[in-house]
């Protein structure tokens, strides 16, 4: 099980690696889109990758629900919680 604190250092990486900046640029209150500058196509490989790295699933509803990088450690923190306790 990951702590919250390295969750958001996992995250922050994957998203430094898939838009080619510095995790260093990544704050819990950056917007991947305006803040960082993700196209929806990024996004989307983005949600692939964190779906594929935690065992989760994001269904597309949620995609425009989730924006800071807070709110995708929130939502991958809450799934795999979820999932380990209803062995989904």
């Amino acid at each position: 099980m990951h702590n919250t604190e390295d969750l958001f250092s996992i995250v922050k990486h994957m998203v430094a690696a898939k838009l080619n900046i510095s995790a260093e640029e990544i704050f819990p209150e950056s917007v991947l889109t305006h803040g960082l500058g993700a196209d929806s196509l990024d996004v989307v490989a983005l949600y692939t990758d964190l779906e594929e790295e935690f065992g989760i699933s994001i269904p597309e509803e949620k995609l425009n629900n989730i924006h800071t990088i807070q709110e995708i450690v929130s939502y991958v923190d809450k799934n795999i919680l979820a999932k380990k306790y209803n062995h989904v």
